[in-house]
């Protein structure tokens, strides 16, 4: 906020990229965010095309704004296709989010990680004590970075375009150049 407020002061309204917008009182900017919405719409037909219906949503932080915004999303967009959507959640310990699954882990077919740290750690938890587990279990995950390529023959992971983000505060840019009004 006190950066975006020591824009402000000096005349500049920043173009935010973002995962999702925020009200942040007193300050003026614009922002270009992900439709996480229509993204977990999307995530959830791919997993009928895999023929997954029993889900874990696995490594949730419930202090985390896009976390709970997929998890919303997620089930709202739920029909009647899925048998099981459960959260395992993450509070300071994937270890124990781990146990927790991992002791319900014939319950599901697939999960769906916050994010590549942990759908990772998912991975490596179970190449160490159920392997075979892996086999026909299906892992999202909802933040691509680095990491995740080094085990992408097992997790799945969403890719931000961050040249769309780029083309789109460009454009919202260009807009605001032309019409002042806006």
């Amino acid at each position: 906020i006190s950066a975006i407020t020591q824009l402000n002061q000096n005349g500049i309204k920043p173009i935010l990229i973002c995962n999702q917008t925020e009200k942040l009182s007193g300050c003026i900017y614009s922002c270009v965010c992900s439709d996480i919405n229509a993204s977990m719409k999307n995530l959830l037909n791919t997993l009928k095309t895999k023929d997954k219906s029993r889900i874990a949503l696995y490594g949730i932080n419930n202090d985390s704004i896009p976390d709970i915004s997929r998890v919303d999303s997620l089930l709202n967009w739920r029909d009647e296709y899925f048998e099981t959507m459960r959260i395992f959640n993450n509070n300071g310990s994937l270890q124990n989010c781990f146990n927790e699954f991992y002791s319900n882990i014939d319950e599901f077919d697939a999960a769906i990680c916050a994010n590549d740290f942990a759908a990772v750690s998912l991975v490596r938890k179970l190449e160490e004590i159920a392997p075979e587990k892996l086999k026909d279990f299906y892992i999202i995950s909802c933040a691509k970075t680095q990491i995740s390529n080094y085990y992408n023959n097992h997790i799945l992971s969403l890719n931000m375009n961050l040249d769309q983000y780029g083309k789109a505060a460009v454009y919202i840019y260009n807009a605001f150049k032309k019409h002042a009004y806006l």
